[in-house]
């Protein structure tokens, strides 16, 4: 089996470095990071060309939905898009971006706290409610 950390880790780097946001990072980040009952319908949306619901990469509100439930977040284009969401940052090419890898961050740490509990993975986590949220 593979280490969910790893995963993460070079997921967050591509984030970081990729010129804009794409789909190949979404699906990357629904295998990563989405529970598996949430996962059966963003794939069958992807497959039947339904309007993509995963924008992780491309939309704010759901780059939010990443992070984990109760962090404080902000989103900063000054200097270059960066975002952070509670102790975590990202920095990133768009707002998106980065607000995907500071979510990813903080998911991140949370597995390497819980060590390699067999039965933990990042998709575990408990998500930040869906709901949409005005610009800062």
């Amino acid at each position: 089996m593979n280490d969910p950390r790893v995963d993460l880790s070079s997921l967050i780097r591509d984030i970081e470095q990729a010129p804009e946001g794409d789909r190949e990072l979404d699906i990357r980040i629904v295998l990563a990071a989405i529970p598996y009952p949430r996962r059966v319908g963003l794939w069958i949306s992807l497959e039947f060309g339904a309007p993509a619901r995963c924008d992780y990469t491309r939309s704010l509100d759901a780059a939010l939905t990443l992070a984990p439930a109760g962090l404080a977040w902000e989103v900063s284009t000054a200097g270059g898009p960066r975002a952070r969401i509670g102790a975590y940052e990202g920095r990133a090419r768009t707002a998106p971006l980065a607000l995907a890898a500071a979510a990813l961050r903080a998911r991140l740490d949370a597995l390497e706290s819980a060590g390699r509990q067999s039965s933990f993975h990042p998709a575990a986590i408990e998500p930040r409610a869906a709901e949409s949220r005005a610009a800062r």
